[in-house]
């Protein structure tokens, strides 16, 4: 399995970090009466967030790339991709193409 992971870019530190994080933010923002589905999205996309921008996002904010980025990052992943979401819905896509081109 790590081989299969680090094949596909992935360090397995990073999932576990990753994970974690989901698993905090799921755990702390789910209030007072948790659903099983708001968990296990927190936890597959702060996992997913984490794995992938653990490594690549600090360095943006001058920060090295360390499990606790990663950590949190995964913690964060449901606002940030929410904020890609919001974000993608205001540009435009305009296509500067004609019918038949």
């Amino acid at each position: 399995m790590e081989a299969f992971l680090l094949h596909i870019g992935i360090n397995p530190s990073d999932v576990f970090a990753a994970f974690a994080g989901g698993l905090c933010a799921a755990l702390a923002g789910s209030g007072s009466k948790p659903t099983t589905v708001g968990i296990i999205t927190a936890i597959v996309v702060g996992t997913g967030v984490g794995s992938y921008g653990g490594p690549v996002l600090p360095p943006y904010i001058g920060l090295k790339p360390s499990g606790f980025a990663t950590f949190a990052i995964g913690a964060a992943g449901l606002p940030i991709i929410n904020g890609i979401r919001a974000a993608a819905s205001r540009i435009k896509w305009q296509s500067k193409m004609e019918p038949g081109e």
